[in-house]
């Protein structure tokens, strides 16, 4: 509940919304994640760097975190690149693993590798001592945030291919 997560209590009050045209596709936004082709290529590229000038410092694990990161990037990648339908196309979480080829790989373990090592925010220090450019956000930041979309329960959203 978005309420309930702002800390707000409502019991017992009236509630006016102002613009309350814009309500539906706000509360969709809430629940949603978007990732473009130039966000992946961006983290993809990033995550490299990261992982060729820090190869020799990262643990067996962490290595193979990063690997399995880096596979699941290439694999939205191509498969982006390879859309050959130029409509949209909906499909469900499950379907779309087996499609772009991550179904063998347990996201809930990337995605909280990436939380617990701080990895967006290691990408951004990166990128601002490797390119002398100030980013106001990570690249892989959008990409964890649609990784995680694709841990939730499957009856409760889909993906919309464009």
């Amino acid at each position: 509940c978005v309420v309930c997560s702002s800390g707000l209590n409502l019991s017992g009050q009236i509630v006016v919304l102002d613009e309350a045209h814009n309500l539906p596709e706000a509360i969709s936004n809430v629940y949603s994640s978007l990732v473009t082709l130039l966000q992946l290529k961006n983290a993809m590229t990033s995550l490299q760097n990261y992982r060729d000038r820090y190869l020799t410092r990262l643990n067996a694990r962490n290595l193979l975190n990063v690997k399995q990161l880096l596979f699941v990037l290439q694999a939205l990648i191509s498969f982006l690149q390879l859309k050959d339908s130029p409509r949209q196309e909906v499909v469900s979480q499950t379907d779309f693993t087996f499609k772009v080829g991550i179904d063998h790989l347990n996201m809930f373990k990337i995605v909280s590798f990436c939380r617990k090592n701080k990895l967006s925010q290691k990408l951004i220090g990166f990128i601002e001592r490797s390119d002398n450019n100030v980013s106001l956000s990570s690249p892989l930041l959008s990409v964890e945030s649609f990784l995680d979309s694709l841990c939730s329960y499957e009856a409760d959203g889909r993906i919309i291919i464009d």
